[in-house]
């Protein structure tokens, strides 16, 4: 959990960890970043929290070469926004937090589904 330093909270270290991660795959090297965030994943579990969860499927999917694969983890990442609702004790993941993820995460699907030839899901 984050601590509070001069009365707001500090960086979620997990989600940092996270972005580091996703810095190493937008520089290419989609493999070993797929790899990291499958440790992550791991790491945090199928029960974790689910704005660690959410943030954390949503990347995995970019990093997968099968399309099912991809609508698997964009999925999940869904799942995991609709079980956050913004009372995590530690000031990170209030509502509106969450609502901002939905924008991407329906977008993801729409192009997993439409890659798919599967448009009107």
């Amino acid at each position: 959990m984050a601590e509070r330093q001069g009365g707001r909270a500090a960086p979620d270290a997990v989600l940092t960890r996270i972005g580091q991660v996703v810095m190493l795959h937008h520089a290419g090297d989609r493999e070993e970043a797929r790899h990291r965030l499958l440790g992550l994943w791991t790491e945090i579990g199928e029960h974790g929290d689910p704005l660690h969860r959410c943030t954390l499927a949503h990347y995995l999917a970019d990093t997968q070469d099968d399309p099912e694969d991809e609508l698997a983890w964009d999925l999940r990442a869904l799942t995991a926004a609709e079980e956050a609702r913004g009372d995590r004790p530690d000031g990170f993941g209030d509502a509106r937090e969450v609502r901002a993820l939905y924008p991407a995460l329906h977008l993801s699907l729409a192009t997993d589904y439409a890659g798919l030839g599967r448009p009107d899901a």
